[in-house]
């Protein structure tokens, strides 16, 4: 079972369909299991990559965050800064910022640790 935000959920359908009732005719589902998945916050994994492709957004768009690592994201802010350093590129804050969470949550989402990550940043320099 996945976890999903209920207020991000709410919100992309109504940004996708008119009513939550176009959405389960879209989706092929029906209120009562919308409204489950809402009161819970739990849904099955593979309806939450359906859920993902439906809306075009990423799995971590529609689940709740959990606890920030601020140690994980500090490193990762490092190896980003040593590979725009190494590439001579010029990075806005906002771009910077962009990278060191969308990694974050990429690696958190895999389960990865620290050591695991800097070994695939290495790699990918």
């Amino acid at each position: 079972m996945a976890s999903i935000d209920s207020q991000q959920f709410k919100k992309l359908i109504r940004e996708h369909c008119s009513t939550q009732e176009q959405f389960c005719e879209k989706f092929g589902t029906n209120r009562a299991t919308v409204r489950r998945w809402m009161v819970d916050g739990r849904l099955p994994d593979n309806k939450l990559e359906e859920l993902a492709n439906f809306f075009s957004v990423m799995r971590s768009d529609l689940q709740t965050p959990g606890p920030v690592d601020s140690k994980l994201q500090a490193e990762i802010g490092k190896e980003v800064e040593q590979v725009i350093k190494e590439s001579g590129e010029d990075l806005s804050y906002s771009d910077y910022l962009f990278w060191v969470n969308f990694i974050y949550q990429r690696y958190s989402q895999l389960g990865m640790d620290l050591e695991a990550l800097k070994v695939n940043l290495k790699k990918t320099r």
